[in-house]
């Protein structure tokens, strides 16, 4: 039986090395949210039309247009109508007009109201605020404040957000661009 085992190990060590590189040649992000912040945590997550993918989001729409997955520790569940996104703890519309889109709502009891243009992404998403201005097309970088806990003095300091691919879109695909700022924005 060992004997077996020991022949069948190549085999089974082969297909899973094949069932990898079929997926990666699959996954071909569109799109990508990047926060970067100086001397502290930054992150991204990255997109295509039917996953959203990061260290603290794992989010895939199904057949039925609904979305499912995690983002940040927690399991949702998300009906897409129109510019609507929601479900059990999140409620998100996204919107643009005249080339300004605004993602507001709320997730996990956060508020998010992030305005992004020509000009600057500017908002808030839980206890974190944000004014940045556009430095380039698709970055903006600026101040970040937040605000933890009652009695402590706020947390400043400088950091970007980067718009790349259908991100940077006008508009952009409302589902992804407000799971991806919800995964990487600090709240």
């Amino acid at each position: 039986m060992l004997t077996h085992m020991r022949a069948l190990a190549p085999a089974l060590a082969a297909c899973s090395l094949l069932a990898a590189s079929a997926f990666a040649q699959e996954w071909r992000p569109t799109g990508e949210v990047q926060f970067i912040a100086s001397g502290s945590a930054s992150g991204s997550a990255s997109f295509d039309d039917a996953r959203v993918v990061g260290p603290l989001v794992n989010m895939t729409r199904r057949a039925d247009g609904t979305w499912a997955g995690d983002l940040k520790r927690h399991d949702y569940d998300l009906r897409l109508e129109q510019d609507h996104l929601h479900g059990t703890n999140f409620d998100v519309w996204v919107t643009t007009k005249d080339g300004h889109t605004e993602i507001r709502g709320l997730v996990e009891g956060k508020r998010i109201s992030v305005e992004i243009d020509e000009k600057s992404l500017s908002g808030r998403y839980g206890a974190c605020s944000l004014d940045m201005p556009r430095k380039e097309p698709g970055l903006f970088q600026g101040e970040v404040g937040c605000v933890y806990r009652k009695g402590v003095l706020p947390t400043t300091g400088r950091a970007g957000v980067r718009l790349s691919g259908s991100a940077a879109a006008v508009p952009p695909p409302p589902a992804q661009l407000a799971l991806a700022l919800a995964a990487v924005l600090p709240g």
